[in-house]
């Protein structure tokens, strides 16, 4: 069953089109990223799938409704939006059960819900204290707390560990992925290769409002690229093998290093580096732009 069906989305701000006939679908379960650079189209789409934006054009169905009733599904979804709109002039519970409350659920329950999330993620020795003087890492976790108070089968996440350090992102990580014990569906946007790479079951590129490719992060490198890479300071033409270049610098894709190696020696030409191909060369190779 897929928890979302998007078909052809086009939106325009005046004369930009930000999105151009986006496709795609999230199975129940299962976590999809969604990558690109600032400014290709992420964070408009994650605001059109949780109602808070209109499509110009297309369809999009989530738990089998359209977006004309979204009351019906709205606290199956839960949002964590890029920029940080917790109230900081009141404390984490006072934040968690205010939220709750316009979300429809009593005070009993909300407050019941929110000490008991808070304990879960570690943050229960926070409870009484101002908003404002948490950390980054801290607010963040707060913000995906907040987002599971309705018990939502599907998590929006918009940029969720932008600025967090290394630790705390994997924590967030970890978080989002043992939700799918519960069969909560997930998708985030980021520009981060590593946190798809780790998180996601599938992975959606995205970039100058299209949708230019998507699948499994294993499958991507194998069925468009090759396992290997070699780098090259210079400008390097070789036939018979996938390349581009980036920076003055050449990149070559092979299912065999030594058999690449061999050809360009011929040539006098000497790799500077040899590596695993990774899903920052397929968006590279894909739009000519790093992320």
């Amino acid at each position: 069953m897929n928890v979302i069906e998007i078909k052809s989305i086009t939106k325009y701000y005046k004369n930009i089109k930000a999105l151009d006939g986006v496709s795609f679908s999230l199975e129940e379960g299962n976590i999809l990223s969604l990558i690109g650079p600032n400014g290709s189209g992420k964070t408009t789409l994650t605001k059109i799938i949780s109602g808070f934006s209109k499509a110009n054009s297309g369809e999009i169905k989530i738990f089998g409704k359209n977006l004309d009733e979204f009351k019906k599904i709205k606290n199956k979804i839960g949002l964590v939006p890029q920029e940080n709109n917790l109230d900081q002039d009141i404390n984490v519970l006072e934040n968690l059960i205010i939220h709750s409350e316009l979300c429809g659920l009593n005070t009993k329950v909300a407050k019941e819900r929110s000490l008991n999330l808070l304990q879960k993620f570690g943050l229960d020795k926070y409870v009484h204290e101002d908003t404002r003087n948490l950390s980054g890492g801290t607010k963040r976790k707060m913000m995906l707390i907040r987002a599971l108070l309705t018990n939502p089968k599907l998590l929006i996440l918009d940029e969720p560990t932008i600025g967090l350090d290394p630790a705390i992102r994997r924590q967030f990580w970890n978080i989002v992925i043992d939700l799918k014990s519960q069969n909560v569906s997930t998708i985030f946007t980021t520009h981060y290769m590593e946190e798809a790479n780790f998180m996601a079951d599938e992975i959606a590129f995205i970039n100058r409002g299209k949708l230019i490719l998507s699948g499994k992060p294993q499958d991507l490198i194998k069925n468009v690229l090759e396992n290997f890479v070699f780098e090259m300071k210079e400008k390097v033409s070789i036939d018979g093998y996938k390349s581009y270049v980036y920076e003055n610098k050449t990149f070559i894709f092979t299912p065999n290093k030594e058999i690449l190696l061999s050809n360009l020696k011929l040539k006098g030409i000497e790799p500077s580096t040899i590596r695993e191909t990774t899903l920052d060369d397929m968006f590279l190779y894909l739009t000519g732009e790093k992320i």
